[in-house]
């Protein structure tokens, strides 16, 4: 997509966006306040999150990655700290799911992308009693995330590494129920809203699902779109960056666009 696209898009959030602290809704108006992260989590750890994602950041090492998630199949060589730059979240949408994921305390938690683990320890820091399964297609990036959990130490967190399409029954059946889903691996409309799919048969009442760069490219926001239409969806955020939905059958359908 464009510069032109993007402008547009988010001219159109702007303008249709609504205040959070505006709208009511089933969830704290904490996880918007954009309270830094540090001073809710183990300081110790956080601290050293920031020290290894600053590290990666200033990394020129050269890997070669695989990539699954653009189209077909494809493989190149980019710098670790590319990948970190592009695959770190905006502190603000980090601080929203770590401050989200503490508010509904999931006992199982899917990721579908990985990258290099930065935002995968967030999500450990935030639930560390969870069971968290983390997917990621390139085995060289799968690679460097397992140092990420090795240097912070976190014991919760599986990794399955491969082709989504190959692994991802298997991690439902193991998972048996998805309290959090984050979905940022394929930024395209078929796999995304067939990956959905798939993941609605393991969902419930309290089930919160999260979907990165849903205006990453057109496909991703029809995606996002197609998505909304789904029946068993009562709550739907859309943030401009990443949408949030929720599935509780007791509450009215609410889909609200939110400036954050």
């Amino acid at each position: 997509m464009n510069l032109a696209q993007h402008l547009i898009y988010y001219l159109l959030h702007q303008i249709k966006g609504q205040k959070a602290a505006n709208v009511r809704l089933p969830l704290p108006s904490s996880i918007f306040n954009r309270e830094p992260i540090a001073h809710t989590a183990d300081s110790n750890i956080y601290q050293r999150w920031e020290q290894l994602r600053s590290s990666m950041l200033q990394d020129r090492t050269t890997i070669e990655v695989t990539d699954y998630g653009a189209g077909e199949r494809a493989t190149g060589h980019r710098t670790i700290a590319s990948i970190a730059r592009k695959s770190s979240q905006k502190s603000r949408f980090n601080a929203l799911q770590y401050h989200l994921i503490r508010h509904t305390a999931p006992t199982t938690l899917l990721e579908m992308g990985t990258s290099f683990g930065l935002t995968t320890a967030l999500f450990a820091m935030a639930a560390p009693n969870a069971r968290i399964i983390t997917m990621e297609g390139c085995p060289n990036t799968a690679s460097k995330a397992r140092e990420t959990f090795r240097h912070l130490e976190l014991n919760n967190i599986e990794m399955v590494v491969g082709p989504f399409d190959t692994h991802l029954d298997q991690v439902l059946k193991t998972l048996g129920k998805l309290d959090y889903v984050y979905f940022d691996g394929n930024h395209r409309m078929a796999p995304t809203l067939n990956y959905f799919l798939r993941a609605c048969s393991s969902a419930h009442a309290e089930s919160v699902f999260v979907f990165d760069d849903i205006r990453w490219s057109k496909q991703m926001y029809e995606a996002w779109l197609e998505i909304n239409k789904h029946p068993s969806i009562r709550l739907s955020l859309d943030l401009y960056a990443i949408g949030v939905l929720t599935f509780n059958p007791e509450h009215p359908v609410r889909r609200k666009v939110i400036r954050y």
